[in-house]
């Protein structure tokens, strides 16, 4: 069983626990379940097009994300405004790396897994 904290403890001046709640997600193998999205030799035009469609899609969704925050809350959400230039620098990376193959007239192996993990939090540990 393996245990991961998902808040890290907060200590006050005194070495007093904070009153924020820690919660803990119990893992187990019965609840990851691993799925194949991409596997396969690839031109770079048709890398190029796959990986664009799939970056772009989870940038489009956080940016969804965002706007839904910043309509709603008047301010941005989090993990959507730290993932979105996350996404973008990698698909920069990934542009250069098939520039460079195509260069040298090679082909991509692209490989891509989805793997989903249930958790069930015990709260107030």
């Amino acid at each position: 069983m393996n245990l991961m904290a998902k808040q890290p403890i907060h200590w006050a001046k005194d070495n007093n626990l904070c009153k924020q709640p820690i919660i803990i997600y119990i893992n187990t193998m019965e609840n990851q379940h691993t799925f194949t999205l991409i596997d396969g030799d690839f031109s770079t035009h048709e890398g190029r097009e796959l990986l664009y469609n799939v970056f772009s899609g989870k940038i489009q969704f956080h940016e969804m994300k965002n706007f839904s925050s910043q309509e709603r809350f008047a301010e941005d959400d989090k993990i959507a405004a730290k993932r979105i230039p996350e996404l973008k620098k990698s698909m920069e990376e990934i542009l250069k790396m098939i520039v460079s193959a195509e260069e040298k007239g090679e082909k991509l192996e692209i490989k891509s897994e989805i793997v989903i993990r249930i958790v069930n939090p015990v709260k107030n540990v």
